[in-house]
């Protein structure tokens, strides 16, 4: 995927091409990018942003469902589990890793220096500082802070690739369902606890626990992974049933209640549980979609040649929109504004620029970085198992 959240390009087991899912992938990156510029930079007065749009009136749409567009990250998430059990099946622990490497890095190399360039305008940040965190954020280190802020799922992702790896490393691929199983309850107790503390208490819906510890130790999202797991092992005839399936939809929905009281505290709109009725909603109906896309693709590609060009490309715009989207467009939209544009018009202005932007990115740009990286690899790959064999 070349998404948000798993950059996967070709979702793939025999000849089968998921059409389905990449329009579902883009469709959870436009939410994202709605939350983002829509409702965190611009409608949210709290925001770090807000004095750049404060003479310029939000559309009544963000007021009413943009914010919680953050749900197209835990889509992702969904996505990433699924796809990478069809890559993990198939792969060695060499190929695998190879093809982390080539989905994930080039779109990074190229869209970095630009959210640098962003931050800069913006004053975000420094040059010499914009340059540092350019370099780390082009290594992938998944420790904050990057140069962008929404590199932190990239940072689990890792995580979860690291898993995986390690998993077929061993010979223990199998594992990954047990894996599944116990972050799923992890998943549910932290949620549960998190959501109690909240209302009982009025506390931090972290329990205290620093974002970073919660994201990568899977206490969150990582029900939303293993749901994407159990659901390859339905479709693809390993279970027959997965009532743990079941338990980690539960714990995807507490994440989902904690997420909409963890933004009600940090904006000050005082979300509370009753306003996590829709975006739990909107989560199964994608979660339902995604399974009727795996379970019966022939119904997206039975759609005809035009609408199957549309939704690969979709898809391999997906990843490089995502990572501009946030600082890249924050700064178009201040750019927009500073030219006397209006509420819609600015936005849909910068909408297309970011998506334009991302097609040629997608089509043009990573595909040769990317063949690059994947020669480099084979190289060193090579090397190293020449290198190991005749030290055997």
């Amino acid at each position: 995927m070349r998404a948000m959240g798993n950059p996967e390009a070709n979702i793939t087991e025999s000849r089968t091409y998921y059409y389905g899912v990449d329009i579902l992938r883009f469709s959870a990156a436009l939410f994202v990018l709605i939350y983002h510029l829509g409702y965190s930079a611009w409608f949210n007065q709290s925001s770090a942003f807000a004095g750049e749009f404060s003479g310029v009136s939000s559309p009544d749409m963000f007021k009413s469902w943009a914010w919680f567009g953050w749900i197209g990250v835990e889509i992702f998430f969904v996505i990433s589990g699924f796809v990478i059990c069809q890559s993990a099946s198939r792969y060695g622990f060499i190929s695998f890793v190879r093809s982390r490497v080539v989905r994930l890095y080039p779109a990074v190399w190229i869209v970095a220096p630009i959210s640098c360039a962003a931050a800069i305008g913006l004053g975000m940040t420094d040059v010499s500082e914009g340059l540092y965190l350019t370099l780390k954020t082009m290594t992938l280190f998944p420790l904050y802070p990057w140069v962008d802020p929404v590199y932190w799922t990239l940072a689990v992702e890792i995580v979860f690739y690291a898993v995986v790896s390690l998993f077929i490393l061993k010979g223990r691929w199998g594992w990954i369902y047990g894996w599944a199983v116990i972050v799923s309850l992890a998943c549910l107790m932290f949620n549960a606890l998190a959501i109690y503390s909240v209302l009982q208490h009025d506390s931090d819906a972290t329990l205290g626990l620093p974002l970073q510890v919660i994201r990568l130790g899977f206490l969150s999202y990582g029900a939303f992974f293993a749901v994407g797991i159990f659901l390859w092992y339905l479709v693809t005839g390993r279970k027959k049933s997965s009532p743990e399936m079941f338990v980690a939809i539960v714990a995807c929905t507490l994440e989902l209640i904690v997420h909409v009281l963890y933004v009600g505290q940090k904006s000050g709109a005082g979300y509370g549980v009753g306003d996590s009725v829709v975006p739990v909603a909107v989560f199964l109906i994608a979660l339902a979609y995604l399974y009727i896309s795996v379970r019966w693709p022939s119904l997206f590609s039975g759609m005809g040649t035009l609408f199957c060009k549309l939704a690969k490309v979709a898809g391999r715009t997906t990843y490089p929109l995502y990572l501009l989207h946030f600082t890249a467009g924050v700064y178009l939209m201040s750019l927009f504004v500073s030219i006397g544009f209006e509420g819609e018009v600015m936005i849909s202005f910068v909408f297309f620029v970011l998506v334009g932007l991302s097609y040629v990115v997608s089509e043009y740009l990573e595909p040769q970085v990317a063949f690059r990286i994947k020669s480099l690899y084979d190289f060193v790959a090579s090397f190293l198992f020449h290198l190991k064999k005749d030290q055997g």
